[in-house]
C-alpha cells in the first residue's frame, strides 16, 4: 500500500476532488491459472463505461505490472501521471523490492467523449492549508 500511496502522491497532493468526476481504479488480482484471459481488462473497461455513463470525465489507475498496463492501450487521451522503478522503492529506510524487475506506473485517462486532459483541472479545488497564520 505504501508503493501504491507514493505513486499516487503526485496526482493527488494538494488537491480535493469535485465528487463525481474522477473513477479511481482499484487494484485487481486473477488467480495465475485464468491470467491472459482478459478478465481484468473487462473488468476494468465495464466500470470506466458504467462510471462515463454517470458523468465521469476522468479515470486513474495505478499498475502494477506490464500485462495489467495493456489496459492503457483501450485510451485515445492518456497521460503518465508517475513511475517508479521497483528495485529502487524505499519504505521505512529499506527497498523491499530489491531485484525485482519493472516499473509501477499510474495514469490519468480521459473516459468521457469530448473531454480532454486540459478539462481535468476543473475536477478539483486546492486542499486548503492546515495551517494557521
Amino acid at each position: 500500500v505504501a508503493l501504491l500511496n507514493k505513486l499516487s502522491t503526485p496526482f493527488v497532493q494538494g488537491k480535493k476532488f469535485i465528487k463525481g468526476k474522477i473513477l479511481h481504479i482499484w487494484v485487481a488480482a486473477v488467480d495465475q491459472k485464468y491470467r491472459g484471459l482478459g478478465l481484468s481488462t473487462e473488468i476494468d473497461m465495464t466500470c470506466i463505461q458504467s462510471a462515463a455513463q454517470h458523468g465521469f470525465e476522468f479515470a486513474y489507475a495505478e499498475f502494477t505490472n506490464e500485462i495489467s498496463e495493456k489496459v492503457t492501450k483501450q485510451f485515445n487521451v492518456l497521460n503518465v501521471c508517475n513511475k517508479i522503478t521497483c528495485s529502487d522503492f524505499k519504505f521505512e529506510g529499506q527497498t523491499p523490492f530489491k531485484g525485482l524487475p519493472g516499473e509501477v506506473s499510474s495514469y490519468v485517462a480521459t473516459i468521457k467523449p469530448g473531454i480532454t486532459l486540459e478539462a481535468l483541472s476543473k475536477c478539483y479545488t486546492a486542499k486548503e492549508s492546515s495551517a494557521t497564520s
